[in-house]
């Protein structure tokens, strides 16, 4: 099934690579600064992915290199194709003054909060998660 229009609705957008790819997709759609695109199998045929909300607008050729990459373990013709659309829409990522950040001591007497975080992350997210340390 080739995708001929624009999809601008996320159940549809979901229904599309689930059956392009196999999978069940927990879909969720975000408006990161920083990551435009995340995605991690899980066990059985499911995965987990994190998109753009710039991905609702997609043209169907993007879609359609989007399940390839999704379904083919991230494969380079489709994550060029990907890359490109990205780079063309950055336009529409928030890029909202910075927030006053303060000023966070994440150092203890034993442990580094921070170094922890990120090694969690890295190791259980795949990098995915961006939550402040308060």
């Amino acid at each position: 099934m080739q995708l001929e229009l624009p999809v601008s609705n996320e159940n549809l957008l979901k229904e599309f690579l689930e059956a392009q790819t196999g999978l069940t997709i927990a879909l969720t759609i975000t408006n990161n600064r920083s990551s435009m695109l995340s995605f991690v199998p899980n066990r059985g045929h499911s995965a987990t992915l994190r998109l753009h909300r710039m991905f609702l607008s997609a043209s169907p050729d993007v879609l359609n290199a989007l399940a390839l990459w999704l379904k083919r373990g991230q494969c380079k013709r489709s994550a060029r194709v990907i890359d490109d659309f990205i780079d063309q829409h950055r336009h529409l990522i928030d890029r909202a003054a910075p927030r006053n950040r303060v000023r966070r001591r994440t150092r203890g007497e034993i442990h580094d909060l921070e170094t922890l975080y990120d090694e969690v992350n890295r190791e259980h997210f795949n990098g995915t998660l961006d939550v402040p340390i308060m």
